[in-house]
């Protein structure tokens, strides 16, 4: 079964929390977030661990500490000696993880202005045209539709560095969203977004079929009750919770 949170961050990180938060980092992510210069990259990278973590403990009824993350050559995380696929993201202030049977992509961005040479280097012939024929105030929630459900699908492949942008297409006609390789839509992927706030973009790619999948919304005082916890409480990930 295929399941989407995303949690809202504060704007900082009070120390207290951190404490609380880092016995359940593995001990390589805990040095690697420990380098970071910036606060709000540390804030990003330790929710979206225990986030992935919180979300396996969950669907496996195993202890959060008894699991261990380990990273593809080319970065991927994965959880070994076991069939559970996840993904994770983070832009600004929102993190978001997807977690499901088979192969899955998930991309969060915060919209802003980009130069727009990055669409004539990266994107397709198809979605060049699309881009430059929309109008000028549309185009940075255009280029962060696009970016997403690009994003989303490399890291769904998991092989990312060997896939080019411009060598497949994301093809929106009204609500419908296709992916095109190599002319033919939709080769074993399907694709949809979230909503998460007017400002930033969420895109999913996987290879079940998530239509009707749900996006689990958390508080981040929800993320805090449960390190205080041990995150011994499951978290539900069901419609409507």
């Amino acid at each position: 079964m295929l399941c989407v949170a995303a949690i809202k961050l504060p704007a900082r990180m009070e120390p207290q929390d951190e404490a609380c938060f880092n016995p359940y980092l593995d001990p390589e992510r805990k040095d690697r977030i420990r380098r970071l210069l910036k606060p709000d990259d540390r804030l990003r990278s330790i929710c979206g661990e225990l986030l992935t973590k919180w979300m396996l403990s969950s669907r496996l009824q195993r202890p959060i500490l008894s699991l261990t993350l380990s990273r593809t050559p080319s970065g991927k995380p994965f959880l070994p000696d076991t069939a559970c696929e996840f993904n994770l993201s983070h832009s600004g202030l929102w993190v978001a993880v997807a977690l499901g049977d088979e192969a899955v992509g998930i991309d969060v961005e915060r919209i802003r202005v980009m130069d727009e040479d990055i669409v004539r280097r990266f994107f397709s012939s198809e979605e060049v045209a699309v881009f430059f024929n929309a109008p000028l105030e549309e185009r940075p929630a255009l280029f962060f539709d696009l970016w997403t459900f690009k994003e989303s699908y490399i890291k769904a492949m998991g092989d990312g560095l060997r896939i080019s942008l411009d060598s497949f297409s994301i093809r929106r006609r009204g609500d419908a969203v296709n992916l095109v390789v190599k002319g033919c839509p939709n080769p074993g992927w399907h694709l949809r977004s979230f909503p998460l706030e007017s400002e930033y973009r969420c895109a999913l790619c996987s290879r079940e079929w998530s239509d009707s999948t749900p996006l689990r919304m958390l508080n981040y005082t929800e993320l805090q009750s449960a390190a205080r916890t041990g995150f011994c409480e499951r978290l539900s990930l069901s419609p409507g919770s």
